[in-house]
């Protein structure tokens, strides 16, 4: 598949302001070195220096800076442009690479697969947070001694909501390891996101009705200060985490589209572009960009256009 009449255009319009950049580029430079010399032959002052001699020196001097002032402003005109151009050639060749490159259109399903596991988060902090809650629940029936009937009651519930965390808790792998297994073998290679920070806890649940009170008191004590510190500490981390992914894949999609964008460029440069007048390329530009403003505009404030 071959890029769009439209996408070479533009990068036809991005080498002629290439070759304008270099072109003013060098005019300032040299424009600058004339003001330098001008500025060098400045007469003395007082009785040494006539008044004419000033007079001829000072018309020199403006027009030296006025000639340097005016290539900076078309060089700014140049930067404009440049800005304008590469907005509107960016979304064209993510969309032609999206189409073409099985590698870039990954970058699709990485990033699908980044949001289930941050979907995943605030569920499996909700699990824990009931977890934390019924091992509490049966701290307190057990150290207050409840009786056998509510501390029965209690531990059955936190089996239950350790079955629950545990669903969240392997999800969450699967996501996870689906996020490695997608990037895999593609530009997003190497991309690993952190395990859940609790392993699954049915099987400390049922140690616990192993032990005795003192001992399953001082063991539940123990593990709801780790789940309370996790809530608090490592839930905002595995966020972080996954963030920090999200812009890893967008800054390897945006790398690897500036590639193939810098080949483009070369090949405009090469192939696309003929001599023309400097000011002939600006204007032409410009007139697109206002019209292109206008039609924004109208679109925006229909009602503005009819005035």
């Amino acid at each position: 598949m071959s890029l769009s009449s439209e996408t070479i255009a533009l990068l036809r319009d991005e080498a002629y302001l290439a070759l304008c950049r270099h072109a003013l580029d060098h005019a300032i430079s040299e424009a600058a070195e004339k003001t330098q010399q001008v500025r060098q032959t400045r007469p003395p002052f007082g009785f040494l220096g006539t008044k004419k001699t000033r007079e001829i020196f000072e018309k020199s001097l403006q027009d030296a800076v006025d000639g340097e002032t005016a290539l900076q402003h078309r060089l700014d005109k140049v930067a404009m442009l440049e800005t304008w151009v590469r907005s509107e050639i960016r979304p064209q060749l993510h969309g032609y690479l999206y189409r073409v490159s099985a590698e870039y259109r990954s970058g699709g399903d990485v990033r699908s697969a980044l949001t289930q596991v941050s979907n995943q988060i605030s569920p499996y902090a909700e699990s824990l947070q009931a977890y934390a809650r019924e091992i509490r629940s049966l701290t307190l029936a057990t150290v207050n001694r409840e009786g056998r009937e509510s501390i029965n009651r209690a531990y059955a519930e936190l089996k239950q909501s350790a079955a629950a965390l545990d669903c969240q808790t392997l999800q969450y792998e699967l996501n996870a390891q689906r996020v490695v297994r997608v990037a895999e073998k593609t530009i997003y290679d190497g991309l690993r996101i952190p395990a859940p920070p609790i392993p699954t806890q049915a099987i400390t649940v049922d140690r616990l009705a192993k032990l005795d009170e003192a001992e399953a008191v001082t063991q539940m004590q123990q593990i709801e200060g780790t789940i309370r510190a996790t809530i608090a500490e490592r839930i905002p981390q595995l966020q972080t985490a996954i963030d920090a992914a999200h812009e890893y894949v967008t800054q390897r999609e945006s790398a690897y589209l500036d590639n193939y964008w810098q080949q483009l460029r070369v090949h405009a440069q090469a192939h696309y572009v003929a001599e023309r007048d400097l000011d002939e390329v600006i204007n032409e530009l410009s007139g697109r960009y206002i019209e292109q403003h206008r039609q924004l505009e109208a679109q925006q404030s229909p009602y503005l256009h009819e005035r």
